[in-house]
């Protein structure tokens, strides 16, 4: 017989205990790993906290870039300058609150005085809560303990009396001593001041004689010069007097003193003028009628209130160059105004010309001209303090104002609307000449260089880089120079100049004597500046993008629409602007009137340039 045997099947016990044992060790094992390496390097991880914390802090706010101009030193924005007692300027649009900052130091002493009574406060309350068995001193009359008997403490009483004697003797012997000194000092500070005095005396007499001496040669001088050498040497003299009348905002850093006396140059034409009218009808086909590229609203009148008022640090000659025009209002016997006649600029074959392009080319002929000089249109207006850093970096490079626009287009487009047989805009023409400027730049410079619209905000240019600039780019100047008028195939001379500048003049090896001259019809042999000294060795720019000022200048238009018009005159009054420019686009004589009656809002007083 087979007897079969059932297999033994042998199972672990599974008990939910020991999972859970097998897993909480498990867990502990793993806590406490993470633990002991946390505990190994300590130092590591704290290095990484700190370090993440500082890259938080150096993080750089980019908005705040985009509205910094070159750390421009204002002493609006630097409220430092309220410590060092620096008159600060006050204009529209002023955000500097003098009551608020009263208030605030107020409120920070009172503060302050809040703190140290508070602190007094808390000291009574400690002393307060001191027991009363602490002493504060060690009395002298100790209490009769039980340790020590009568006799003893007798004899500590006396020998206390003794060191007591003893001590008086000595400090009575310190105390003649200290009053021996003290007299021994006294009598040297008064020989010391009896012989500053004696020095004092001396220095005054000497100064005395040296002003008597210096009388006698200035009464003996001025027997021999003129009135107006007299009131020169009056003003050198009072100086220092002079500086304590001076207007807020006229003090600059040392490093920007530089900036006082550089040339201001305005384009300025009154285009209303019926005599100005009846000279241009003779090239225009007869056409007596002022348009709204040279319609004169006084505009200039109001653009050197704003430059009096909000540059005070300006002391340089102002030129207005013109069509032989001066405005009636104008103190031409201002001795920081002087009016140019174009016509004395230009080469001769050009004149008459309503051209401006070819005016701005020979900017640098002006007489007396600065080195570096600020380029203004009538229709520019400062609304608040300008700092010279508005114009110039630190290294005393222009800054460069782009906007949005990147320009492609060339001489094809240009070529295109100068055909046009139907009467162009003014408008189209501008845009001709962009695209003309456009293929001059591509041309000379390589297809990756073009042009980038530039802010409607001040330019700032050297001197003496226009006569090379205008050999370099010769033919194209003199086509420009042909143009009676503005033109389609003009070369616009704000793009022409910056892009020589950032090609040419800023590069290391540049050097003015070396540029070839083969168009010495351009520069007819006159050139005030040719045998001056010169100080600029290096010229440089610095380029802005349209963030670095969007909230810096502002251009509008006055138009037909009153709507509009008001709507972009509040926005100027109200808004954080420190420049702004206005072109006029109206037909009627109405707006004329609401563009007057806002300057006047803007600027009420006169400056000092006008007449009485």
């Amino acid at each position: 017989m087979l007897i079969k045997i059932k297999p033994v099947k042998f199972r672990i016990p599974r008990k939910r205990f020991t999972t859970r044992i097998t897993i909480i060790i498990v867990f502990i094992l793993i806590f406490q790993t993470i633990f002991l390496l946390r505990m190994e390097s300590p130092e590591k991880v704290d290095k990484i906290n700190v370090n993440e914390i500082n890259e938080a802090k150096n993080a750089v706010d980019l908005s705040y870039a985009d509205m910094d101009i070159d750390d421009i030193e204002n002493p609006i924005v630097d409220n430092s300058n309220i410590n060092n007692n620096n008159v600060l300027p006050e204009g529209d649009g002023y955000d500097f609150d003098k009551e608020k900052i009263k208030e605030q130091v107020d409120n920070n002493s009172n503060n302050n005085n809040n703190n140290s009574n508070d602190n007094s406060n808390n000291n009574n309350e400690i002393l307060e809560e001191i027991p009363e068995g602490i002493p504060q001193e060690q009395n002298v009359d100790k209490e009769i303990t039980n340790d020590k008997t009568v006799n003893n403490v007798i004899e500590d009483d006396i020998g206390i009396e003794k060191e007591k004697d003893n001590n008086n003797n000595d400090n009575k012997e310190q105390e003649e001593k200290e009053q021996e000194q003290e007299e021994k000092e006294k009598e040297k500070e008064q020989e010391q001041e009896q012989e500053q005095k004696q020095k004092q005396k001396e220095e005054q007499e000497e100064k005395q004689e040296k002003q008597e001496h210096k009388q006698i040669k200035n009464e003996n001088i001025l027997n021999n010069i003129s009135i107006e050498e007299g009131n020169n040497i009056f003003q050198k003299n009072n100086q220092s007097s002079e500086n304590n009348n001076k207007p807020k905002g006229w003090k600059l850093d040392q490093k920007w003193e530089w900036c006082r006396n550089i040339s201001i140059v305005y384009t300025w034409v009154n285009g209303s003028d019926p005599h100005h009218q009846e000279i241009k009808s003779k090239y225009n086909g007869g056409i007596k009628k002022v348009d709204q590229r040279d319609r004169s609203m006084d505009e200039l009148r109001y653009s050197l209130r704003s430059l009096e008022k909000n540059l005070p640090w300006h002391e340089g000659m102002i030129y207005i160059v013109s069509p032989g025009q001066v405005p009636h209002w104008l103190d031409t016997n201002h001795p920081r105004v002087k009016v140019i006649d174009q016509a004395t600029l230009l080469p001769p074959d050009t004149n008459p010309t309503f051209n401006s392009f070819s005016i701005e080319f020979y900017l640098d002929k002006i007489p007396g001209l600065t080195e570096r000089f600020i380029q203004l249109n009538d229709d520019y207006f400062f609304k608040r303090y300008i700092h010279p850093s508005f114009f110039f970096n630190k290294k005393k490079f222009p800054n460069f104002y782009y906007g949005r626009t990147h320009v492609h287009k060339g001489f094809n487009e240009a070529y295109q609307i100068a055909e046009l047989k139907t009467k162009t805009s003014w408008l189209k023409k501008y845009w001709g000449s962009i695209f003309h400027t456009n293929g001059v730049i591509k041309e000379k410079y390589g297809d990756q260089d073009h042009i980038v619209m530039l802010q409607h905000a001040p330019y700032v240019w050297y001197r003496d880089i226009f006569e090379p600039m205008r050999q370099f780019y010769g033919k194209y100047i003199t086509q420009t120079l042909s143009h009676k008028f503005r033109h389609p195939l003009d070369l616009i001379p704000t793009y022409a100049h910056q892009h020589y500048i950032i090609n040419m003049a800023s590069k290391s090896d540049y050097s003015i004597e070396k540029q070839p001259s083969e168009f010495p019809q351009l520069d007819f042999g006159f050139y005030p500046h040719k045998n001056v000294e010169r100080w600029i060795t290096e010229y440089g720019y610095r380029p802005l993008s349209r963030n670095a000022v969007k909230n810096y200048i502002r251009f509008g238009t006055v138009l037909d629409d009153k709507k509009k018009s008001m709507k972009l005159f509040n926005a100027i009054k109200n808004g954080p602007y420190l420049m702004f420019n206005l072109n006029d686009d109206y037909t009627t004589e109405e707006p004329g009137q609401w563009l007057l009656d806002f300057m006047n809002e803007m600027f009420p007083n006169k400056s000092l340039f006008e007449k009485d």
